[in-house]
């Protein structure tokens, strides 16, 4: 099958423009700029086979090409991993912008539930004097977090195994976290992506209270917290909040580029 006839192959499962042009040059080695050019040439006809049989069956366009740009960064990620979203990559840039005063500092990161790594890997390039801990409870999630850690050419990171907070025994000035937050009837797809990085109980808050009940023991004296949030169920996140941690941070709701309240931000008192 020739380059434009697997082109147009694509348009026919509606696979978005950037995604074709993202797959074409991480699995065929062609270039963006290049594509007319090329369009005649032949491509290896069981690799585009399977391609297309992926996309036929749904299959997200990251776990095709087992990586993604994140924050200007590569991130590899496989299907233990969830693919980051642009919400995510707001919640880092709330993190860069909040932080940038103290850029010389040596401080303390916990990217927590940290999945593909996308974010403590993008902190601790930019911030190199700051140590950042990414903290997952899969070992595959940070066995491939490694991959990109190195890839990326960041040194100033260790991985840790833990149930959320409850085999940390350090604390930290920074904790930033996208932990799973769907409430576990809620109906979406689930198709590829890892359940275990989605669901929260039947309340979509159990993640939240696992980590407020050790929020305390991990966080030093004016400790920043950000957490990326369902933002229909922040009313019932407020809540529990000043059921359990209210007289140790105080909390600022953060919205998205959508005008979404997304993201919760605590401080130490």
């Amino acid at each position: 099958m020739t380059l434009k006839n697997f082109i147009n192959k694509m348009k026919e499962y509606n696979v978005e423009v950037c995604d074709q042009y993202f797959l074409i040059e991480k699995i065929f080695n062609i270039k963006k700029e290049d594509i007319f050019l090329k369009s005649d040439i032949e491509l290896d006809e069981v690799l585009v086979d399977k391609i297309i049989s992926d996309i036929a069956k749904e299959k997200p366009i990251p776990y095709i090409t087992k990586e993604v740009v994140f924050y200007n960064n590569t991130i590899f990620l496989d299907e233990n991993c969830l693919i980051p979203r642009v919400e995510t990559e707001e919640l880092v840039d709330i993190v860069v912008k909040d932080n940038l005063c103290n850029k010389e500092k040596s401080l303390k990161i916990l990217d927590l539930c940290s999945g593909s790594g996308c974010i403590g890997i993008s902190l601790a390039k930019l911030f190199k004097n700051f140590s950042v801990t990414l903290v997952d409870i899969q070992q595959e999630c940070l066995d491939i977090s490694k991959r990109s850690a190195k890839f990326n050419k960041v040194n100033n990171v260790e991985f840790l195994k833990s149930d959320f907070l409850l085999d940390i025994y350090q604390s930290f000035d920074i904790i930033v976290c996208n932990p799973p937050y769907i409430k576990e009837d809620t109906k979406i797809i689930t198709k590829y992506e890892n359940p275990l990085c989605l669901f929260s109980g039947k309340d979509g808050l159990d993640s939240f209270k696992k980590i407020f009940s050790e929020l305390d023991r991990c966080t030093n004296k004016k400790a920043k917290v950000y957490f990326e949030c369902e933002a229909s169920n922040m009313d019932n996140l407020i809540v529990l909040y000043k059921n359990t941690i209210q007289d140790i941070f105080a909390y600022k709701i953060l919205k998205d580029m959508s005008g979404k309240q997304r993201f919760l931000f605590l401080e130490k008192i």
